[in-house]
Order: C-alpha cells, then sequence, then structure tokens
C-alpha cells in the first residue's frame, strides 16, 4: 500500500491510497458467481442464467461494492501509517482499478489542528474578594420578606411601593392596539414591569380618579407594532393598597424550614446559601475570563465539520427549549444564528483536552462528589438527586467534564496574572460579567 497526503486548504487533507497486487477482480468473479446461484431471469429457471447475461447485469453493482469495501478496510491502515486523526467523517473523491491492476482510491478530510498554548501568563485575571456582611444578610432577609408581602387597601393617593388596580385603554394616532387596553390589572409602583411613562403616571392617583397620558414606546420594545411610537392612555384606579410585610418571627422563619434557633438559625442558613451562591459567582467569574484570555492569545484553525456538529446541536437545544416555553411553531433557525457560539465552543474544546493530555490532568475523585453535592444542594430533595446522578452514566460524564474543567483553570490560576479585587457580594452574584 501507497500513502501520500497533501494539504488542499487549511485543516482540509487529500489522502491517496494506492494498492497493488489487490483482489477487485476475483472478489468481483466471486460474487458474480454467487449471484448466478439463485438469480431469477424471464425465460430462464432460477439459478440456470447463463454467467455472461449475469455478469453484464449486474457486474458494476458489483464491482462498486467490492471497490467500496475495499476503501473501507484499508482506510483505518492508511491513516495509521500516516499517523492522521480525522476530524469529521471523509469525502471519497475517486476510486478506479488501473490497467496494472492497481486499486487507487482518493479521500479527503479534515484532521485536528496541532495546538500548543501560548501566553497564559499574559491572561490578565481580576477575582472578585468578598466577605459576606451583616447587611447583606439583612437584605436578603427583606427580600425573602417581600416575596410574601401582602395588601392592604388603603384610602390614600398611590406612592412608590404601593400596588393599584387599574384599567386602561390605550391608542397609537386614535387607533387601538394589541394589549393597549384591560381591566383589572395589578401594578405595583417602582416594581418596573410596566414602563415607567405609565408607572409614573399613575402616582398620586386615588381609587376612583381617571387620568389620560401619553407613554412614548422605545424604539427597540419587544412590540414592533408600537416600538418608538406615542400612544394615548386613558387609565382608572380601581384600588390603592400599601405593602405589609410579615413580621421576623417564629410563623416566618418556619415558612422557610427552620423549626428550631428562630431568626438566628435562619441567618445562619442563608449565610450558607449565599456563600455557596457566591463561590459559584467567583468561579465562573474567573472561568470565563480565564477561557476569553486563552482565545484571545492563541489563534488556529478549527475543523468546520467539528463547528458545523456543534451548530446543529445548539439548534436543536434552542428548538427544545423553545417548545417547552410555550412556542410550538416550527421556526426555521439558521446556522449562522449559532456559528460564533459553536467555533468558541470548539475551540475551546480542543485547547482544555490539550491541557488536559499534556498535563495528565484525571478527574479528582473528591471534587467529583463535592460537585455532586452541590449540585444536588439546589434541590429539596437532595439525597434522591444525588443518587439519580451517581445511578446514571451520562449524568455522571457531565459532572466529570465540569470537573476536569474547573481542575484546568485551577491549573491555570498559578499561571494567569492574577489579582484580587474586593467587591460587594450583590455586586458579583447580580452582574452578568
Amino acid at each position: 500500500m501507497e500513502v501520500t497526503v497533501e494539504v488542499t486548504q487549511g485543516l482540509e487533507r487529500r489522502m491517496t491510497v494506492s494498492i497493488p497486487d489487490n483482489d477487485v477482480e476475483s472478489q468481483v468473479e466471486k460474487r458474480l458467481r454467487s449471484i448466478a446461484k439463485t438469480a431469477r431471469m424471464e425465460g430462464f429457471r432460477p439459478g440456470k442464467v447463463p454467467f455472461k447475461l449475469i455478469a453484464k447485469q449486474y457486474r458494476g453493482q458489483v464491482t462498486d461494492e467490492v471497490m467500496g469495501d475495499l476503501v473501507q478496510s484499508t482506510f483505518g491502515e492508511a491513516l495509521s501509517k500516516e499517523s492522521l486523526q480525522p476530524a469529521g467523517g471523509p469525502t471519497l473523491e475517486s476510486r478506479d482499478l488501473k490497467d496494472d491492476n492497481v486499486f487507487e482510491y482518493a479521500v479527503t478530510f479534515e484532521v485536528y489542528p496541532e495546538i500548543e498554548i501560548q501566553n497564559v501568563d499574559k491572561i490578565k485575571v481580576e477575582r472578585p474578594a468578598v466577605e459576606i456582611a451583616d447587611e447583606d444578610i439583612d437584605k436578603m432577609i427583606d427580600t425573602l420578606r417581600q416575596q410574601q408581602v401582602t395588601w392592604n387597601e388603603v384610602d390614600r393617593a398611590s406612592q412608590k411601593d404601593d400596588r393599584v388596580i387599574v384599567g386602561f385603554d390605550g391608542k397609537i394616532d386614535d387607533e387601538s392596539f394589541d394589549g393597549g387596553a384591560t381591566e383589572g390589572m395589578p401594578v405595583v409602583l417602582g416594581a418596573g414591569t410596566m414602563l415607567s411613562d405609565f408607572e409614573d403616571n399613575l402616582l398620586g392617583m386615588k381609587a376612583g380618579d381617571e387620568k389620560t397620558f401619553d407613554v412614548a414606546f422605545p424604539d427597540d420594545y419587544h412590540g414592533a407594532a408600537v416600538a418608538g411610537k406615542t400612544a394615548q392612555f386613558t387609565a382608572k384606579v380601581d384600588s390603592v393598597s400599601e405593602p405589609v410585610l410579615p413580621e421576623l418571627d417564629d410563623e416566618f422563619v418556619k415558612a422557610f424550614g427552620v423549626d428550631e434557633g428562630g431568626i438566628e438559625k435562619l441567618r445562619s442558613d442563608i449565610r450558607e446559601n449565599m456563600q455557596r451562591e457566591l463561590d459559584n459567582a467567583v468561579r465562573t467569574k474567573v472561568k470565563n475570563q480565564i477561557m476569553d484570555g486563552l482565545l484571545e492569545q492563541n489563534e488556529f484553525d478549527v475543523p468546520n465539520a467539528m463547528v458545523d456538529e456543534e451548530i446543529e446541536r445548539l439548534r436543536q437545544s434552542t428548538k427544545e427549549d423553545m417548545k417547552r416555553n410555550g412556542h410550538n411553531q416550527e421556526l426555521d433557525l439558521p446556522g449562522s444564528m449559532f456559528e460564533e457560539q459553536a467555533r468558541r465552543r470548539i475551540k475551546l474544546g480542543l485547547m482544555v483536552a490539550e491541557l488536559v493530555k499534556t498535563n495528565d490532568i484525571k478527574p479528582d475523585k473528591d471534587k467529583i462528589d463535592e460537585e455532586i453535592k452541590a449540585v444536588a444542594a439546589t434541590y429539596e430533595q437532595s439525597e434522591a438527586v444525588e443518587q439519580a446522578y451517581r445511578a446514571k452514566p451520562e449524568l455522571m460524564q457531565g459532572i466529570e467534564a465540569v470537573v476536569i474543567e474547573n481542575q484546568v483553570v485551577d491549573m491555570l490560576l498559578d499561571q494567569v496574572d492574577l489579582n484580587d479585587v474586593e467587591k460587594g457580594f450583590y455586586d458579583v452574584v447580580q452582574s452578568r460579567v
């Protein structure tokens, strides 16, 4: 077997394989005679069709089959001989049985890029340094109280944080529009569920008051029919209620599963949950900065076949998410929507794999246990969730992948330009960056 390889473009390779002294002809002959034993043809009894007629009718098909089998049986050996690892399936360009009894075929495929991670020390990382303060816990408790707020109807003008029940009718150029009119809608003033122009005009109104005012819809408003336009609303307030927050007593803390220890035990539980949320947020921010830095400092081509596969995965995942959210209409999502994200994922995956290989990183069993417990802790039935993860290999593979990636990040932390920056708890956990 003779193998030659040429670079066509980028990561694409064209491999030509020549096999002298092959047995294509003998295999074709053998298969044709096997067909002749049972072949049916008009005018002849089964198995009695002249061989010349069998050969004339089936030789082309059988030759293709034999050649295909020979390609499959020798392709792996040819790759091994040239130390090539295809990224994606090959494309058969040609195959031919030459006059000198040499069988030759040519295939094209992409290979994995050669990656050498560089300039890790040039990656700048800011790691948030956070101490959870008592004031942070107070704020969290206030949030929990807000979630259990009740409403007391009052006979006064509305003010910030009040809830008004309002009916309204909106028009643009004296024409009604979808969603512009309703009755009995609750609006908490200052909550931002409505446009600020709308909420601000409800301030100072009493039950029974009616008011007409303009509301300017922003250019990027989600409703395309009204975006960038100004509507005139007539609103009537049916009632005004003030918020009543629950007292910080035993009844309140029991609602959060605290049967003993009172408010101090609740504060301790809240601090523990906040610390877990903070740790995850800090880890995510550090990881994102390191991954962004790896991309900035290392340029290389990625196989288009891998990108195409990742685009399709992202497309299908998006469609499934849309169906779960009630969007049952089948949408044509172009691949261009996902190409940038797909290329990023593939590049990072290849770099992480290279770092794992060159540094001989194995998943740490203790860290796997910690990760499973951390995931399970976010569910009420944490023990059942933990058992479910350990029982399903596909879930365990996902956990191991996360742990490996975290171990890579931990290793790189010793090499990057790392600076700790003091931050507040809410600045870290509520920031998307």
